[in-house]
């Protein structure tokens, strides 16, 4: 609920001191030409995640199809958008459905894929840290940091709170285990948790065991710079925009990334149009082209996941489940 309030706020912080109108029409002056080619790379960068997801499965000794796994792949991202986090588990139990690939190791290749993306982000965040750091630091704190700390300095005492409490729990629930950890070793319930993370590391450690590890990350590079282009292309559609660099896609692809991150409904609704509108201005580019940018790369993806996925789970709830 928190983040769904931050959502809120965040979309009100970027659009409070506009002109409706005017970012109406950017919106209607906007060449929406540049759909075209951002729609062929954004399918092509799910194909090839695809690809990458099976050759994790493949240590684990399931082969599903590539269609299979793309609309299960596809019905992920839609569920996400409705419920964040959820579409992870949605895509496991629906590969589970079609192909019978059991779902607590295949859960464990999507925490792998999860941690990879992660980390990539992070090495991006640090490039374009490097790059840009001056004109980023000081963005980071007037932009993001102050913002949100003056909005939630007034909910301080309560977070201290809960702070408090949440520690006290977890010292009781410690010496809890403390005093009866054998009875509690022997439970059932405790077995079947551990049995549980243990299939999951299965599917976590199969990493390690992808046939082709250098195609593996020249596929995870590609993702990436497919991710690039479906923001950087976009910078055609407005006059305003088209002059910004590559280097300039990259820092709106990377703040965007931080924003649809935060588990927020809508793919980081509010989190990714305030990052996005805020940070043209680091480019000498009005704050009101920013807007029209947020609204046409996250409504793009918006209809992009909500149209693919739903064809998806179309598609799959007509699926037998096949060996």
């Amino acid at each position: 609920m928190a983040f769904v309030s931050l959502g809120f706020v965040l979309l009100y912080l970027a659009f409070k001191d506009q002109d409706l109108s005017e970012v109406f029409n950017q919106l209607k002056s906007a060449n929406y030409f540049w759909a075209i080619p951002v729609f062929v790379v954004s399918l092509f960068s799910h194909i090839i995640r695809t690809i990458r997801w099976q050759m994790l499965m493949k240590p684990l000794g399931y082969r599903p199809g590539i269609k299979n796994s793309l609309y299960a792949l596809m019905c992920g991202y839609l569920v996400n958008y409705a419920v964040p986090r959820l579409g992870e588990v949605t895509r496991c139990a629906l590969l589970n459905k079609t192909n019978n690939v059991p779902f607590k190791p295949l859960f464990g290749t999507v925490v792998t894929e999860r941690a990879i993306d992660i980390l990539c982000l992070l090495i991006l965040i640090f490039i374009v840290t490097l790059m840009e750091f001056s004109t980023i630091s000081g963005y980071c704190y007037e932009i993001i940091f102050l913002p949100l700390y003056s909005h939630f300095l007034s909910t301080l005492p309560g977070i201290t709170t809960i702070l408090i409490l949440g520690l006290l729990s977890s010292i009781m629930l410690f010496a809890v285990f403390l005093i009866f950890k054998n009875r509690i070793k022997t439970s059932p319930v405790f077995k079947r948790i551990i049995q549980f993370l243990q299939q999951i590391w299965i599917g976590i450690a199969s990493v390690a065991k992808v046939e082709k590890k250098w195609l593996f990350i020249t596929i995870t590079i590609t993702i990436w710079v497919t991710y690039l282009l479906t923001t950087y292309l976009w910078f055609f559609a407005f006059e305003e925009t088209k002059g910004l660099t590559l280097g300039a896609g990259l820092f709106f692809m990377v703040m965007g990334s931080i924003g649809k991150s935060l588990p927020i409904q809508g793919g980081g609704m509010g989190a990714y149009h305030y990052l996005i509108t805020q940070a043209v201005l680091l480019y000498g580019v009005g704050e009101v082209y920013g807007n029209a940018l947020s609204i046409v790369v996250h409504g793009f993806q918006t209809a992009f996941y909500l149209v693919l996925g739903g064809i998806s789970f179309f598609i799959i709830s007509l699926k037998k489940q096949t060996i």
